[in-house]
């Protein structure tokens, strides 16, 4: 058996600038890692303040539905017994109206921040489930007859 082995005692450098091609590549990979990893922290921080603040609206829209159905329901009362009028009915029914309106525009926007929140963090809702509870959230809070509690 023979073997043979042959190493060139001198390449031109092409080694050491193959070495040095390699090194470079691995710092700037490691560098665009780190770059990606800050940037991914820096989205869950700003999906984090957005659920957060999604959350305080809600609050502060469910606060404001819940006064202007108070005051609707009172206006209303007021005008059958004939001391306010058909235009200070009509003016509550409109800022009810509008209060809900902010109220659901508030839960969507909440639960679009709760999405954003978990594509940041990696973990995709089970889309049906959020579908089935924003569903039910909806037909539980549709104002009903006046006069009539809707639920909160």
């Amino acid at each position: 058996l023979n073997a043979t082995l042959t190493v060139p005692l001198f390449d031109g450098g092409a080694g050491a600038a193959n070495e040095k091609a390699a090194y470079a590549a691995w710092l700037t990979a490691g560098e665009s890692v780190l770059k990606e990893r800050d940037q991914e922290q820096v989205d869950i921080e700003t999906a984090w303040l957005g659920y957060r603040d999604g959350g305080d609206r809600l609050v502060a829209a469910e606060a404001a539905s819940k006064l202007a159905l108070e005051v609707m329901n009172e206006t209303e009362e007021s005008y059958r017994l004939g001391v306010a009028s058909y235009l200070d009915a009509s003016d509550a029914r409109t800022a009810y109206a509008q209060a809900e309106t902010n109220r659901i525009t508030a839960i969507m926007d909440r639960d679009l921040a709760n999405v954003s929140l978990r594509v940041a963090v990696g973990r995709l809702p089970l889309l049906d489930q959020a579908a089935s509870v924003v569903h039910a959230q909806a037909v539980a809070r549709t104002p009903g007859v006046v006069g009539k509690e809707t639920g909160r």
